[in-house]
């Protein structure tokens, strides 16, 4: 299931959720197509059955993102295990989003 709105940081993945790739096989393109649909508007995304996807314009980036990527899931599943998260509303993120547009995060 997609990484909800649970924790402001998820803005810095281009929305309100980071998306689920449906599962396709390795190394095909229906894969690469589920990919592209998870992938719309966001910087990174789960693949079912697979792992996650992030970009970013370095490789550092790219690993801190991860980074950050794996720590929201990890705050997710926490949260599903106590009664679910409490989500931030869409103003909340879209506030978050032109925050961060003005904030330096180090890497990016």
């Amino acid at each position: 299931q997609p990484i909800t709105a649970s924790h402001y940081s998820i803005a810095a993945f281009g929305g309100s959720s980071v998306e689920v790739a449906d599962y396709a096989c390795y190394g095909t393109a229906a894969l690469a197509q589920n990919v592209v649909k998870a992938m719309d508007k966001r910087v990174a995304c789960l693949i079912a059955n697979h792992g996650a996807l992030v970009v970013a314009e370095t490789i550092e980036a790219a690993l801190a993102r991860a980074e950050m990527l794996e720590a929201l899931a990890k705050y997710h599943v926490i949260s599903l295990q106590i009664g679910g998260p409490v989500l931030l509303s869409d103003a909340d993120i879209q506030e978050t989003m032109q925050a961060n547009a003005s904030y330096k995060f180090g890497v990016d």
